[in-house]
C-alpha cells in the first residue's frame, strides 16, 4: 500500500502541475534555434534521462510525449513495457485499489509504444473504465483533472460506444467540480486556474460521448476565450505563484492546439512575445529550466511545430496564411483541416436533437454540396470545408463523394468532437495511415494499389512476396467470412491488407490501425462486454498494433472476432 500511495502521488504531482517554479535564466534571440532543432534536443535529451530510470513504469507521460516528438527509441519503449509487464503481473487488473488514474496514464503510454491495451500481456486494461463506480471510487478520484486524464486515456485506449456512460459521467464531474462559471475556466474550487483549464481542454478534445456533447463543445469555447485574455509576461510565458512556468504554459498551449487552436494567435504578451517565444526563453541545451517537467514543454512545442510557419529561422509567427507565405493557400493547423479562400462562407450553425449539425445559409441548410465555411467554434477567422448530405447534415468520417468531373473520391471528415468536428482532412496523414492530397482526396494506398494492380506493367514498387488475409466471425455465428491474396510491398502492415480485404469485399471498415472496432457492421460489444476484433499473424496474436505490424512474405493474416478473451 505504502509503494501504491507513492505512486499515486506521484502522478497527480505530475498532472497538476503547480508545485514548482522558476525563473527563466538563458535568453535566447528570435533566431537563435529553430522549432525542429528545439524538439530534437528536448527529445534526445529526454530519451537520455528515461534510458537511465528506474522507475520508468512511473513514466507513462514521458513515454508518449517522446513518440509525439518522434525520438522513441527500441530500447526506451522496450524498458518502459517491460516495466509495465512487470507491474500489471503484480496486480489485480480490475481492483478498485489501484488508481484509476494510473491506469489511464498507462494506457496513453502504452498505446504510445504500439502495444494492444484491449490484450496487454493477456489483460484487458480499458475493461475496468466500462464501469463508472469504479473509476469514482478508486484512491486518486478528487479532483477534475483526474477526470480530464482518464478521458485521454480512453480515447487513446480506443474505448467505444460501451464507454460512453463513463465518458459522460467525466464531463459531468469536470463541469461539477471545476467549472468557473464567471470566467469559463476551470480550477479546484479556489479559482480559475491555468493549469487546470489547459488539461481540460485536452481532455475535452478527445471526449466523443453524447449527453455532454453541445456542453463540452460550449466548455472548449468559453474556456479558450478566458485564456486570450490572461496575459503572458514580457517573454512569452505564463507566471505561476509569481514566477515564469513553461510547464504551466505548456498545459494551455497542448490543450488549445488538441482542439485546433492556434496558441500563437490565443496567446500573446503586451510586447508582442509569443509562447514560441516564451519556450525558446528557457530553453538550454535540451532542457526548459525545470527537471520535472520536461515531458510537458516537449509536449507543447511538438504541438506549436505545425502554427510555426519559418522552421530554418524558428520564428514565432503563426500560419495565419498571408499572400507571402510559400503556403499561401493552405496553412497547417493540428490536422491540416484550415484553409484560405476568398470568399468563405459565414452560415448560421445548428445542431440538431440528435447531436447532427446543419449549415444554414442565408436561411436555408446546405444540401448535397460541399461548404468552404468560417467555422466559429475554431476561431473568428477559421475555415475549413464541410460536407452536407440530401438531408443537409453535415458528414463526418471517410466518405465517398463525387465530384464535378464525375469521378468518386474518398475523404475524411473529422470525428473527434472538438472545434474541428466534421472538417476535412487537407494534405496530410487521415486515420488508418491514408494520405490525403491537397483537396482532400485519398491517394490510394498501398493496400489497394497491391490488391488491385499487382504485375501491372510500368509499376515502380518493389514487391517482396504474397501474404494471405482472411476474415473469421464464427464465435458471432459466421454472418460473413472472405479472404484473399495481396502483393506486398515495403511497408504494407497487417491494417492495409484489412483495408485491402474490405475494399475487395465491399465491406465498411470502422475504426483505425490501433484499433479496429468495426466490419462489415459486426461491432465492439455487439456480442457481449468483452466482443470485438482482433488480428492474428500465422497463428499468433502480435504485440503490436495492426498499423505497426509490416508484411513478410507468405504471412498469414487473420481477424478474429472474439465473444470472451479467455477463450480466444
Amino acid at each position: 500500500m505504502k509503494r501504491f500511495k507513492k505512486l499515486v502521488a506521484r502522478v497527480l504531482l505530475c498532472a497538476m502541475v503547480l508545485t514548482q517554479v522558476f525563473t527563466p535564466t538563458t535568453a535566447f534571440a528570435a533566431t537563435d534555434i529553430s522549432i525542429d532543432k528545439m524538439i530534437a534536443g528536448a527529445g534526445k535529451a529526454l530519451q537520455e534521462s528515461l534510458a537511465a530510470d528506474s522507475n520508468i513504469a512511473y513514466k507513462s507521460f514521458e513515454v508518449a510525449t517522446l513518440k509525439a516528438a518522434g525520438a522513441l527509441n527500441d530500447d526506451v519503449k522496450t524498458k518502459y513495457v517491460d516495466a509495465m509487464k512487470a507491474y500489471f503481473a503484480s496486480e489485480d487488473v480490475d481492483s478498485p485499489s489501484i488508481a484509476s488514474n494510473y491506469y489511464a496514464t498507462a494506457i496513453i503510454g502504452l498505446t504510445a509504444c504500439g502495444e494492444s491495451v484491449t490484450n496487454f500481456d493477456g489483460k484487458n486494461l480499458l475493461t475496468p473504465f466500462a464501469d463508472y463506480a469504479w473509476v469514482s471510487g478508486s484512491p486518486s478520484w478528487y479532483s477534475s483533472t483526474t477526470a480530464a486524464t482518464i478521458l485521454v486515456g480512453l480515447k487513446k485506449g480506443g474505448a467505444g460506444t460501451a464507454y460512453n456512460t463513463t465518458k459522460d459521467k467525466l464531463v459531468e464531474f469536470i463541469m461539477q467540480d471545476g467549472l468557473d462559471e464567471a470566467t469559463g475556466a476551470f480550477g479546484y474550487g479556489y479559482g480559475p486556474d491555468l493549469d487546470t483549464t489547459g488539461m481540460v481542454l485536452e481532455a475535452l478534445a478527445a471526449y466523443n460521448g453524447t449527453v455532454w456533447k453541445a456542453t463540452a463543445s460550449n466548455a472548449v469555447k468559453n474556456a479558450a476565450d478566458y485564456l486570450k485574455n490572461e496575459a503572458l509576461n514580457a517573454d512569452g510565458l505564463f507566471e505561476a505563484w509569481g514566477s515564469a512556468n513553461a510547464a504551466t504554459t505548456a498545459c494551455v498551449v497542448t490543450g488549445l492546439a488538441a482542439n485546433g487552436l492556434n496558441p500563437l494567435n490565443y496567446l500573446k504578451s503586451a510586447s508582442g512575445k509569443t509562447v514560441f517565444d516564451g519556450f525558446k526563453s528557457v530553453y538550454s541545451d535540451g532542457s526548459f529550466g525545470a527537471t520535472d517537467y520536461q515531458a510537458q514543454s516537449l509536449k507543447a512545442v511538438v504541438a506549436l511545430r505545425p502554427y510555426v510557419r519559418n522552421n530554418s529561422e524558428g520564428t514565432g509567427s503563426s500560419g495565419s496564411g498571408s499572400s507571402g507565405s510559400s503556403s499561401s493557400t493552405k496553412v497547417t493547423p493540428t490536422r491540416a483541416m484550415n484553409i484560405v479562400v476568398e470568399n468563405p462562407v459565414e452560415g448560421e450553425w445548428k445542431m440538431n436533437a440528435d447531436g447532427t449539425w446543419n449549415l444554414l445559409v442565408n436561411g436555408q441548410p446546405a444540401k448535397n454540396t460541399w461548404v468552404p465555411a468560417k467555422n466559429p467554434y475554431a476561431g473568428p477567422n477559421a475555415v475549413a470545408w464541410f460536407y452536407f448530405d440530401a438531408n443537409g447534415v453535415m458528414l463526418t468520417g471517410w466518405q465517398k463523394i463525387k465530384g464535378a468531373d464525375g469521378v468518386e473520391r474518398w475523404y475524411y471528415l473529422n470525428t473527434e468532437h472538438n472545434n474541428w468536428y466534421g472538417a476535412c482532412y487537407i494534405n496530410t496523414v487521415a486515420p488508418g495511415g491514408y494520405t490525403v492530397d491537397e483537396n482532400g482526396a485519398w491517394v490510394e494506398s498501398i493496400a489497394r494499389r497491391t490488391a488491385s494492380a499487382s504485375g501491372s506493367s510500368g509499376s515502380s514498387e518493389v514487391k517482396l512476396g504474397k501474404a494471405s488475409v482472411s476474415v473469421s466471425t464464427a464465435a458471432a455465428g459466421s454472418p460473413f467470412s472472405g479472404s484473399m491474396s495481396v502483393e506486398i510491398v515495403e511497408g504494407m502492415t497487417a491494417f492495409d491488407a484489412l483495408s485491402a480485404l474490405c475494399d475487395e469485399k465491399g465491406w465498411s471498415l470502422d475504426g483505425s490501425g490501433s484499433y479496429v472496432s468495426g466490419i462489415n457492421g459486426l461491432n465492439e460489444f455487439d456480442k457481449g462486454a468483452q466482443s470485438g476484433w482482433m488480428y492474428k499473424v500465422n497463428g499468433k496474436f502480435p504485440t503490436v498494433t495492426a498499423d505497426n505490424y509490416e508484411l513478410k512474405r507468405n504471412d498469414s493474416i487473420t481477424w478474429v472476432y472474439v465473444t470472451t478473451w479467455q477463450n480466444m
